[in-house]
């Protein structure tokens, strides 16, 4: 009577062995997804130290701020619960800044994107010198802010400013550009569009160049015009990236204020004073950092509604 020796058993292979014999397969498979995940762990920890250590703290410690009266040329830092906000919500000169925020946000981004996607439009277009038109359309938002508010400030003075001349060739003589409220709030929106305009229809441009040549071809036969491929066919495509253009410079000109620093100095009075820029005076002028971190918070505030609605208006149409 022969004895048959069975082959080599694994805890897979045998379909009746106990958990006991199992337990040697699965173990070296679990240490080896610990060890993927620990790695992955490593990879993002740099990562996520630096932005807690850049971002977490110092606003965290903003918010600290805003809860104190510090003043360093009071003596120590106290306590001021929400003294700081009630001072703000009070205040006519902060009540105007954010006034004049929301106006300088909201109209430039809307010029932004007008003129943005037709530069994009026209920049998309098979014409010479295409490449060249394309890099000088970015020259505008190489220069710096404070550099272009600088050189504004020279550029519409009444008495020597060039461009200030030229607008009095075509009827407005007289005009003291940066001396009147209204003509002070014009230039600042106008020269901050300048900026910005070129660089939005760059982030156009691109949306423009993903869409298909065929649907155009197919509504050319189908006999619609320009305009018709326009609003049927580009601007429904490029809206995702529309509204992502618009979130991001509506941000951007809430914080921003080193315009009105260099141009104006949030003047005439504060007629062109925006939150960052307030901010600033009561920080770095008068030293009060408690209000300026009230400031600070009230403007992130601000910038956490505005990507949250923007957020949600995208996926709504993404939908």
């Amino acid at each position: 009577m022969s004895t048959t020796h069975p082959g080599p058993r694994t805890g897979i292979e045998v379909a009746g062995s106990s958990p006991s014999q199992k337990v040697p397969a699965a173990r070296p498979r679990r240490r080896r997804n610990l060890r993927v995940v620990l790695f992955c762990f490593a990879l993002v920890a740099p990562v996520v130290l630096i932005r807690v250590f850049t971002a977490g703290y110092p606003m965290v410690q903003t918010a600290v701020t805003s809860l104190q009266n510090d003043n360093p040329t009071q003596g120590p830092a106290t306590w001021a619960g929400f003294d700081n906000y009630t001072y703000l919500a009070e205040n006519p000169q902060i009540q105007g800044s954010l006034f004049f925020t929301a106006v300088f946000a909201v109209v430039s981004t809307l010029l932004e994107i007008v003129i943005g996607l037709a530069l994009a439009v026209l920049l998309n277009q098979k014409f010479r010198f295409r490449r060249l038109a394309r890099a000088v359309n970015l020259l505008p938002w190489a220069i710096p802010a404070v550099v272009a508010g600088v050189a504004f400030k020279f550029a519409l003075d009444p008495q020597y400013g060039v461009i200030a001349g030229l607008l009095n060739l075509v009827g407005f003589d007289g005009v003291s550009w940066l001396s009147e409220v209204n003509p002070a709030r014009v230039s600042v929106i106008g020269v901050n569009v300048w900026r910005n305009a070129g660089f939005v229809a760059v982030l156009l441009l691109a949306a423009l160049q993903t869409i298909p040549g065929e649907l155009y071809e197919a509504a050319q036969v189908d006999g619609a015009n320009a305009w018709g491929q326009f609003r049927r066919i580009t601007l429904p495509l490029v809206m995702p990236v529309v509204l992502s253009a618009g979130m991001f410079m509506l941000i951007w000109q809430v914080a921003s204020f080193d315009l009105v620093l260099a141009m104006t100095g949030g003047g005439p009075g504060t007629a062109t004073s925006v939150l960052g820029y307030s901010a600033y005076v009561i920080g770095f002028q008068n030293f009060n950092f408690g209000r300026s971190a009230a400031v600070a918070m009230v403007l992130l505030v601000f910038v956490c509604i505005i990507g949250t609605v923007f957020s949600l208006a995208r996926r709504r149409y993404e939908k």
